[in-house]
């Protein structure tokens, strides 16, 4: 698998699609969620939804033009 993800030629690395993408079985590790110990993060929703946008793009069979 780290052999396959390797071989991926990508600027902007979205793992989760890229996991999905090379194809191999996943499996879930359950956890539960405890109370950040360190502060505060540094996104904020502008930062999140770009995120997300890359992540779309990146995972995407679809071509995007940009204007």
């Amino acid at each position: 698998m780290v052999d396959a993800i390797l071989e991926i030629k990508e600027n902007n690395r979205y793992m989760k699609g890229i996991f999905s993408y090379v194809g191999f079985d996943t499996k879930w590790i359950g956890f539960h969620d405890e109370k950040r110990a360190g502060g505060q993060s540094k996104w904020n929703f502008v930062s999140l939804f770009t995120y997300a946008l890359q992540a779309i793009y990146s995972v995407s069979d679809a071509p995007f033009s940009y204007v």
